[in-house]
């Protein structure tokens, strides 16, 4: 296989988009074992071809399968695999393919990151949050009841496989949450690549050719600044939290009721407003760019459901833990305009409550939309 781009960290890995790749898996590692670590749904419909390749080759394979939805990521389906691992014997030169969505690659990740101090991993995402957030830049961990993703560590996979043919088994309202991460990244590098995403006619059956364009586009994205900050210890990285400071809080205060894309995008209404009211320091006579319209018709095109109507003090406890604060301070990532992202500290709390005062007023004028789910816990995962 060709790749399609690199993730330039040390050392590099490779990312593959396009279709009818999950079969040729067993050409990208020497591994003797294998683990696939995937979901219930997910499995149903893609496992056994990843698992007959690797056995057409005489690899022995394991199978680790967690239920659906965000309650995976515990404690308790982490230590469950790795002493599944253990007890098959698996040593630091086998490997673990991540097979679903966002929750399986950040739990399936983080096995491998703990497992005899670290084990090969790819990732193979199967839904579009995943191929667009979470299977790129090494992240991984789990949740505790205090917050989300507060266990974790960096451990970059050995390649990133994008089968684009698994997105035809995504019901077509999780399909455009997903988009929701690309959208975020077309605000922050990749302004032309919004209009392509807020067409209602992109989905789940859309041309392979027009689905590995948008993939390959924001996947792009997320290389170019994992490249940059890879342990996010300087402010690049950070960037890549728009929208998802109000989001992670609306998924706690929820228990996931919202899925991660209807959070993120209803974080992002909220960074609009707050980036209305607080311009980036020094910028120009017309640099600044309002662009709550954006948001507005991604809110339209994905019809989120509607967060529950919460005080600024229900969230302000759930924003005291972001990973993003340092010391006493909150910080905010905002956007001066599509495509000009900064990194805002000191916010003065006055505004942070004018901007969420401003928000929920917008939201309780919605129409009636929602709830769209489906019969997943979380819109990582293909059903």
């Amino acid at each position: 296989m060709k790749p399609t781009l690199q993730v330039l960290v040390d050392p590099p890995y490779p990312v593959y988009v396009g279709a009818g790749l999950l079969e040729q898996l067993p050409q990208l590692t020497k591994a003797r074992n294998v683990a696939i670590v995937s979901e219930q749904q997910v499995a149903a419909l893609h496992l056994a071809k990843v698992r007959d390749a690797f056995s057409a080759m005489g690899r022995e394979v394991i199978e680790i399968i967690v239920p659906a939805g965000e309650a995976s990521k515990s404690t308790t389906e982490w230590s469950n695999g790795l002493r599944t691992l253990a007890q098959y014997a698996f040593r630091r030169d086998d490997c673990i393919i991540a097979l679903g969505g966002g929750v399986v690659g950040d739990l399936a990740g983080f096995i491998a990151a703990s497992y005899a101090r670290g084990i090969d991993l790819i990732q193979a995402p199967t839904s579009v949050l995943a191929m667009a957030d979470a299977a790129v830049g090494g992240k991984t961990g789990i949740n505790l009841p205090e917050g989300k993703n507060l266990v974790g560590a960096f451990w970059q996979p050995k390649a990133v496989v994008m089968d684009v043919s698994t997105l035809s088994t995504l019901p077509p309202n999780l399909f455009d949450h997903g988009l929701v991460e690309m959208f975020k990244h077309g605000l922050l590098a990749r302004p032309d690549l919004l209009d392509a995403l807020l067409d209602p006619n992109l989905g789940p059956l859309s041309s392979t050719e027009r689905l590995i364009d948008v993939v390959t586009a924001s996947v792009a994205v997320k290389a170019r600044v994992v490249a940059q900050d890879e342990h996010e210890t300087g402010e690049a990285r950070a960037m890549l939290n728009l929208g998802h400071t109000v989001a992670h809080a609306l998924e706690a205060i929820t228990n996931h009721d919202l899925t991660h894309g209807e959070a993120v995008a209803w974080g992002l209404l909220y960074a609009a407003h707050l980036s209305h009211l607080n311009p980036k320091p020094g910028s120009q006579e017309g640099g600044h760019v309002d662009w709550r319209p954006w948001v507005r018709r991604l809110i339209a095109r994905i019809q989120p459901s509607v967060p529950p109507a919460l005080s600024w003090e229900d969230v302000l406890v759930y924003l005291e833990r972001d990973k993003k604060n340092r010391r006493d301070s909150r910080r905010w990532v905002l956007a001066n305009a599509p495509g000009d992202p900064w990194l805002a500290s000191d916010v003065p709390e006055q505004m942070e409550q004018t901007a969420w005062a401003a928000f929920r007023e917008e939201v309780d004028h919605l129409p009636p939309q929602g709830p769209r789910h489906a019969t997943l816990g979380s819109d990582e995962e293909s059903v």
